[in-house]
């Protein structure tokens, strides 16, 4: 479910709407399955980085090359987000 959001969100950059891909990121459908499966996905994604940077830290000797990484990570796409509003 994760691929065909990234998919239907990579299109939609690009002007391209294929109408199932559209209505189901924009829209969803609303019905439980949906609803729990697009929260467990979620979850999944946020426990499981989570867990990656807990790993990152526990198992690298060179804190500061995790630390780094992280922020390079987390500041790096918001800069890049803030580039391209103001060029609006």
């Amino acid at each position: 479910m994760l691929i065909l959001f990234a998919a239907s969100g990579a299109l939609q950059m690009f002007g391209i709407k294929i109408p199932i891909l559209y209505e189901m990121h924009t829209k969803g459908y609303g019905s439980l399955p949906f609803v729990v499966g697009s929260f467990s996905m979620g979850f999944a994604v946020v426990a499981t980085s989570i867990l990656g940077i807990v790993m990152a830290f526990q198992l690298n000797n060179d804190r500061k090359t995790v630390l780094a990484t992280l922020i390079f990570g987390s500041v790096l796409p918001i800069l890049f987000m803030l580039i391209a509003y103001l060029k609006r």
